[in-house]
């Protein structure tokens, strides 16, 4: 939805300040006496703290020893190189995320350019944040008047937004200080303007600053972003005053050759359905899911019409939501693997979804991708929200982002809406993520029992999902066998591949882990809360298939199969995290998930064990599909039934004619239906299927359509495609054949044969 169309609902244009509505004035006066405090020297602080520090340097950087001479041994993540004996120690700059790396001491830190063009979003707070917190309690309370009754973003925003007076005084501020293209988000949350570093350091206080790193600018504020103190109450933070600290995604590509270790598959999202026991859950046919991500999405409809196509499945149209609508959107080959294998996994673990939507901001800047979820949660159309991304949680928490992101998650919770967020790759160590600005790999400065979380999995307001590697039976790809913690070891690059997990740095624990946690709940939020494959899954991208691992790929698995529960609760469900951790704690529903028991995502031993139960590793495993929409659509929903399924088309009968084949194929349970007349007095009729993929079964019955439920005759060999059914005397008349597969069949080739009387 565009962001400078509509004037609506609090959303305003770049006006210029004569043209502002008279009920501006009391605004403008009160900015006016705002602006006369500050030159006064009366700012206020912002939670949006300086992202570059100055801090004493190691003496081996003030003396110029050299990184190579320094990192032989791993060290503290607060420093970078060990001290020379007998050299004191000079300034430095470190940068304000978990740990507070130094930049080396040859890294030129300078003034940022005048005329450097800045996009920022100004968060404004909530009101009555006591009374929201104490609605979002109740919504889970079935002992309350307010459980499910969730909210519309006309109500949430009537009574927890800030109001229009709060966003017109920031409108007035900014475009006083020369910010140009101010737009105000329909939630009245974001005020976004564009503008350079004199309109940032006039309007917020702050100096701005530069340094250069492999090939790439960096830039950051060097102190608080201020405010006026008329504006102190209404001022959050200020995001996209820095690129230090920005949301990253969180998969990567891997070659099989290398990785897989002879028992486990690239699991096909189709397969991940039944080897996490789909059942007789439906599809997700009534249930919308959306993704949140950044860049230009042509290619990413383009690899999902091939993938439906590969997998003989409905073409599914990407509805793609530009925010802002005219913002320049370009390709990012970087970041298309990402996208690609969400909105396939969604797909193929759902079975499809009634529409699926994909809201892009330009870049993964703070500002831009806080823009794009906020639209997602007041267009209000997604019930699951998939966000394949993170950042140190540290960083984000200083920047300012956590809370005005957390203010966004609010209002969707508030509104039954689930966003679901990956964990993180690397494992308990979200700090050592590579950052070209760090200049030193993970393993120079591996602090190995530091250990941190990322943002926003670490959100009370998400369900964050963390990693496993998965195990199928030996004789059958689609039944489960066993989960790990995902753990794929240090990579060439010197980072750890793992599933995220821990303990908050920051973020309070919400009342539903203190409650049923026991003696694993901590004062701070722990996570994840579930987890599901993350090694590894196939995707198509660029036009090519390839295998990738990353907690990217356990977020679009969980969404596509609790979007399918979902449809069963006929979308009733909001976010279940209180259900999981009340109902999950209960041993008696222990037959709901895998427990995982072995492995942990740190390094040489350390980092979080996974154990019986929950714990920080896996949080409470990963369930069983068809055993959890059951029990959720008994005990979570509110009962009522979903609409009716679409009705499928009828599937088209081929004639076989003796000593003919045919070929099948279909999605998973699909059937393909075949027919041959056989003669009297005809001999050794032979039905068989051989060649192409999948596991085929078939089913043959005299006389009327043959399934698995009701035939004469069957063959269905797991793990093969080669079946094969004899009848010495046929009866004469008509035999009907039925093809199906657990999983998607393409290209298998059905004969019939019988001697002639």
């Amino acid at each position: 939805m565009s962001n400078h169309k509509r004037v609506s609902n609090g959303r305003l244009s770049a006006l210029p300040r004569a043209a502002l509505p008279l009920a501006l004035a009391a605004s403008l006066m009160a900015w006016h006496g705002a602006a006369a405090a500050a030159a006064a020297g009366a700012w206020q602080s912002t939670a949006t703290h300086a992202a570059l520090l100055k801090v004493a340097a190691s003496p081996a950087a003030a003396s110029g020893v050299s990184k190579a001479a320094t990192s032989a041994a791993p060290s503290s993540a607060t420093s970078i190189g060990a001290a020379a004996p007998g050299v004191s120690a000079a300034t430095a700059w470190a940068v304000n995320v978990s740990g507070t790396p130094k930049l080396n001491s040859d890294v030129a830190v300078t003034p940022l350019e005048t005329s450097k063009s800045l996009h920022i979003a100004v968060s404004l707070q909530l009101h009555n944040r006591d009374k929201l917190d104490a609605f979002l309690k109740d919504l889970h309370d079935p002992a309350s008047a307010s459980y499910r009754h969730y909210l519309t973003p006309a109500a949430f925003k009537a009574a927890y937004a800030p109001t229009d007076q709060d966003v017109q005084s920031v409108v007035a501020y900014l475009q006083k200080n020369g910010f140009s293209n101010v737009q105000v988000s329909p939630n009245n949350l974001l005020v976004s303007a564009d503008g350079n570093t004199l309109n940032v350091s006039a309007a917020f206080n702050t100096g701005m600053k530069q340094f250069s790193a492999n090939g790439q600018q960096f830039y950051g504020n060097d102190s608080d972003a201020q405010v006026p103190q008329a504006l102190g109450g209404v001022v959050s933070g200020v995001l996209g005053l820095q690129n230090l600290n920005v949301k990253q995604t969180l998969s990567h590509r891997v070659t099989l050759a290398e990785d897989a270790n002879g028992v486990n598959l690239a699991h096909a999202p189709s397969a991940v359905a039944q080897i996490y026991h789909v059942g007789t859950t439906p599809t997700a046919y009534a249930t919308t899911v959306a993704v949140v991500g950044w860049a230009d999405q042509a290619q990413t409809q383009a690899d999902l019409n091939q993938f439906t196509t590969a997998n003989l499945l409905a073409p599914v149209t990407l509805n793609v939501v530009k925010v802002p609508a005219n913002g320049d959107f370009e390709p990012d080959a970087d970041a298309e693997g990402e996208w690609a294998l969400d909105t396939q996994t969604i797909v193929g673990v759902s079975g499809g979804v009634k529409n699926l939507m994909f809201y892009t901001a330009p870049t993964a800047s703070d500002a831009n991708l806080l823009a794009a979820e906020s639209q997602a949660v007041t267009d209000n159309l997604a019930k699951l929200i998939n966000c394949s991304f993170g950042e140190d949680e540290g960083g984000g928490i200083a920047g300012g982002t956590a809370a005005a992101e957390d203010a966004v998650l609010a209002q969707a919770e508030a509104q039954g809406q689930i966003f679901s967020v990956s964990t993180g790759d690397t494992g308990a160590y979200t700090w050592a993520r590579g950052h070209a600005w760090n200049l030193a790999s993970a393993a120079d400065q591996a602090n190995l029992t530091k250990y941190t979380t990322s943002w926003p999995a670490s959100s009370a307001h998400v369900v964050a999902v963390g990693g496993t590697e998965l195990f199928t039976d030996p004789n059958n790809s689609t039944v489960w066998s066993s989960e790990v913690v995902w753990n794929d070891g240090l990579h060439g690059d010197g980072t750890l591949w793992a599933g995220g997990g821990g303990i908050s740095d920051g973020i309070p624990a919400p009342a539903w882990q203190t409650q049923y946690l026991g003696s694993l709940a901590n004062t701070n939020r722990v996570l994840p809360d579930i987890a599901f494959n993350a090694y590894t899954g196939v995707a198509i991208v660029g036009g090519q298939p390839g295998a990738w691992e990353g907690t990217s790929l356990a977020s679009p698995i969980f969404v596509g199969a609790f979007a399918r529960i979902e449809t069963a609760a006929n979308n009733s469900i909001g976010l279940p995290t209180s259900d999981m951790y009340r109902d999950f704690s209960n041993p008696a529903n222990a037959g709901l998930l895998h427990d995982i028991t072995s492995g942990n995502n740190g390094l040489q031993g350390n980092g979080y064990k996974a154990a019986a139960g929950f714990d920080y590793a896996t949080g409470w495993g990963s369930f069983d599909i068809d055993k959890l929409r059951v029990f959720a659509v008994a005990n979570w929903g509110d009962g009522s039934a979903p609409p009716a399924p679409p009705v499928p088309p009828a599937p088209v009968v081929t004639v076989l004619q003796n000593g003919s084949t045919a070929q099948a194929a279909g999605t998973p349970n699909a059937i393909s239906q075949f027919t041959i007349d056989v003669p009297a007095g005809a001999k050794a009729l032979n039905l068989r299927t051989f060649g192409g993929t999948g596991d085929v079964a078939l089913y043959v019955k005299f006389g009327a359509a043959a399934s698995a439920t009701s035939y004469d005759f069957a063959s269905s060999h797991a793990g093969s495609n080669s079946e094969s059914v004899t009848i010495a005397t046929p009866k004469a008349g008509t035999y009907y054949l039925t093809v199906t597969s657990p999983v998607t069949y393409v290209n298998v080739n059905v004969g019939a044969r019988y001697v002639q009387p």
